[in-house]
């Protein structure tokens, strides 16, 4: 390769170079998020630093008991070398029959209290610890039902204010805040959850459990309680009850905390299907102002018309119109946006749009930078620790 053509192959370097770091700066300015946006988004990252907190503290339970074990059986190890050696001694000193001497030298060196002894140690910690994940636990599914209960109720608040209603949650609320919120939702907000009503089923499970928990410590009359029997046996052994005659009661137990991060997900799951319930009341105009921030690049002149809004498998589908009054560049384009969960995070892009220079040089950023749009158009819509395949197609109006 000659000098002209390394210059020439230099130029187009830092060009392109230049080219990629001035599209960037449009995206450096953070986006105007709507308080909806903003609320769906830190509690997400909220649910997300909890379960962490729990994990965390979980393990370090789980090493200090692991470290306990080492201790005494190292200690065990110590204690048995000492013990035989006793009992070496008081074997050659012990008249009699072997039987004889092994019986008495058993006694005289303490085998069977050393042996004892580190069987009940052992059996001691691993107790204590149980009983403190088990403290653990339960505390943590308080923390979820709090979560729950305290979030939804900010949300109320929001939408009353967004949809400007008259009517509080608190002009509505019964002893039943959990109710009452899902009622305000349908008869104030007019939002309709009939569709994720099994939800409402689960939080009620955590509520009733909750309560328990925190009113009576866990514990239950011996006396037949279906709705708990029937919560137990769902659990498939997560959860199981201690029965004590002597007092009639059951106390409840959660024998792992894997109990409590399914609850996380189930909350997850709830408001990644919540967001789009509540986006489809206020005409997805949630939803334009992101694409309308994604694709603001082209000319600041730029109306997002959202066509239709589908859910697909593992995720949803959006068709939407991009148009401008610019004169400078008048457009009018078709576009498909579909985003699905997936093992892996990766972005394909179909254009069938031509000579757009802009809309190229757009694509090929989000190509090289699909973290554009799953840690900022996408945030809040899935799972903030799952994996998406998004497909975005333009094509000319037809």
């Amino acid at each position: 390769m000659d000098s002209q053509l390394i210059n020439e192959w230099l130029e187009k370097k830092v060009s392109l170079f230049m080219y990629d770091f001035s599209l960037s700066l449009y995206f450096f300015d953070v986006r105007e998020a709507h308080p909806l946006d903003t609320f769906f988004i830190s509690l997400q990252n909220k649910i997300v630093l909890y379960r962490k907190h729990s994990e965390t503290t979980t393990e370090l339970y789980r090493k200090e008991l692991r470290q306990g074990l080492e201790k005494l059986k190292a200690e065990q190890l110590e204690a048995e070398e000492k013990t035989l050696a006793a009992y070496k001694k008081s074997y050659a000193e012990a008249g009699g029959s072997d039987e004889d001497k092994h019986s008495f030298a058993t006694m005289d060196a303490g085998v069977l209290d050393m042996q004892n002894h580190f069987a009940s140690a052992d059996e001691r910690l691993k107790t204590q610890f149980f009983e403190m994940a088990g403290y653990f636990n339960k505390s943590s599914l308080v923390i979820v039902y709090a979560l729950v209960e305290n979030e939804l109720r900010k949300l109320c608040g929001l939408l009353k204010t967004t949809l400007n209603k008259r009517i509080s949650l608190g002009d509505l609320e019964g002893k039943d805040y959990l109710q009452s919120i899902f009622d305000y939702f349908d008869k104030v907000l007019e939002i309709d959850l009939q569709r994720e009503q099994h939800f409402l089923s689960i939080f009620k499970d955590i509520q009733f459990l909750r309560n328990k928990i925190m009113h009576n410590g866990g514990e239950f009359s011996i006396v037949k309680n279906e709705e708990l029997d029937r919560i137990v046996k769902s659990s498939k052994g997560l959860l199981y009850l201690n029965t004590n005659r002597e007092e009639g009661i059951r106390i409840l137990g959660i024998s792992r905390i894997d109990f409590v991060y399914e609850k996380y997900d189930i909350i997850l799951s709830f408001l990644q299907k919540l967001i789009w319930v509540v986006d489809e009341k206020l005409k997805y105009s949630l939803l334009e102002k992101r694409l309308v921030y994604l694709f603001r690049y082209l000319t600041d002149d730029l109306d997002i018309t959202i066509q239709q809004v589908n859910k697909v498998k593992n995720g949803w589908q959006t068709t939407f119109l991009i148009d401008t009054m610019d004169f400078d560049y008048l457009i009018e384009y078709q576009c498909k946006l579909t985003v699905v969960e997936a093992k892996q995070t990766t972005i394909n892009i179909l254009n069938q749009i031509e000579s757009d220079k802009k809309l190229e040089r757009l694509n090929q950023q989000l190509l090289e930078n699909i973290d554009l749009l799953t840690e900022n158009i996408l945030a809040g819509l899935f799972h903030p620790e799952k994996d998406v395949n998004i497909q975005l197609m333009f094509y000319p109006k037809s």
